[in-house]
């Protein structure tokens, strides 16, 4: 451990390390560049943590196996006085279909089990390049396909709320391992709301970005064709800041943004003005009275910024379920079929009726 006294010398070591697992990534990257609490001191907190409750949970399922060395290169980083990113010595997590050089990144798939990337998406690069440790990878159901996490590489992953449940998918070990406080924050993906539901379930934070907001590469499976119009890699957290923080730090830069530099944040608030917004609350997908409330406080937020909001029902909507399959599903299933192509024998059940259903559909159209 560091010779630093994280918070009180009162506290036991027990103690700061229940403290500092429940804080926040934004918290966490305030007390290690502070010196309130160093990197080790952190990191060594999340290792115990998961010791005692991953068993149970069994959200990361890969443990990078340096993440104490990278604190203790963080911490001489802070004692030399060195400038340092926004994320410095803050533990992260990522989900097990984004690579990481030198970590295993199977996508649930036994094909790729002993799979070790030699590069980092650029994603994991830009994190890391921010400060922050990767701390290890969560588990997700076979090349991120059902909404449980659950494949035969692993096994299943258990909600942290009620274990007996799932915590959704397919980013759902890294909600859980973000739920239970293993990590603080970390990037799963999306495409048909694999961060959305998974946050739901589990009761955190989870952001879909805008499509090509994000880069995508060194995600399997790829986000070729038309998958590449809905799929992306999104920040998960217990904290919207936390949220923001993390996008920030993954994004593209937009041309705006890229001519905002010399901007003062008066300036920033008054961008919104002669912007159209809308907002959509429908009542065929019905909602509870607490979001409608929020949807409705965020619409009277942006008037008040500047913004033209109205009330709009998205085009095609009644007709959505039905769109969302003949633009991705069979898409999907002809890149699990091309993947697995001469193996098939060792896809997991959901996948090897999606590999199944591919075949017939070529068949038929032959």
């Amino acid at each position: 451990m560091s010779s630093w006294i994280g918070f009180d010398s009162k506290h036991s070591l027990s103690q700061l390390s229940e403290e500092l697992t429940s804080k926040t990534a934004t918290e966490l990257a305030d007390l290690i560049r502070s010196r309130a609490v160093s990197p080790v001191e952190v990191i060594a907190s999340h290792l115990e943590r998961f010791e005692r409750m991953n068993p149970a949970l069994n959200a990361i399922v890969t443990l990078a196996d340096n993440a104490i060395d990278q604190a203790r290169s963080a911490e001489v980083e802070l004692t030399r006085g060195s400038e340092v990113g926004p994320l410095h010595g803050v533990p992260l997590t990522i989900k097990d279909t984004i690579d990481t050089a030198g970590l295993r990144t199977t996508s649930g798939s036994r094909l790729l089990a002993q799979n070790v990337p030699e590069r980092d998406a650029t994603v994991v690069a830009r994190l890391k390049a921010a400060g922050a440790i990767i701390l290890g990878k969560t588990n997700t159901p076979e090349m991120a396909i059902p909404y449980e996490t659950d494949n035969q590489v692993f096994g299943r992953t258990n909600n942290p709320h009620d274990l007996k449940r799932t915590p959704g998918g397919s980013s759902g070990g890294e909600a859980a391992a973000i739920a239970s406080c293993l990590s603080p924050a970390g990037l799963g993906s999306d495409l048909s709301g694999s961060i959305r539901v998974p946050a739901h379930f589990c009761g955190i934070a989870g952001l879909k970005p805008t499509t090509g907001r994000v880069p995508m590469d060194g995600h399997i499976p790829a986000a070729s064709g038309p998958l590449s119009l809905g799929a992306c890699i999104g920040p998960m957290a217990r904290s919207v800041d936390d949220l923001a923080l993390l996008l920030k730090v993954i994004s593209n830069r937009t041309p705006s943004e890229a001519g905002a530099q010399s901007l003062t944040d008066q300036e920033s608030r008054l961008s919104l003005a002669g912007l159209r917004v809308a907002a959509f609350i429908d009542k065929a997908a019905p909602v509870t009275e607490e979001t409608e409330a929020a949807i409705k406080s965020a619409a009277r937020a942006l008037s008040d910024a500047g913004a033209s909001v109205s009330e709009e029902t998205p085009p095609g909507f009644p007709d959505g379920s039905e769109l969302w399959i003949e633009l991705f599903s069979a898409a999907a299933r002809d890149q699990l079929r091309d993947f697995y192509r001469g193996r098939e024998s060792e896809a997991g059940p959901l996948v090897s009726t999606a590999i199944q259903r591919a075949s017939a559909d070529k068949d038929e159209m032959e």
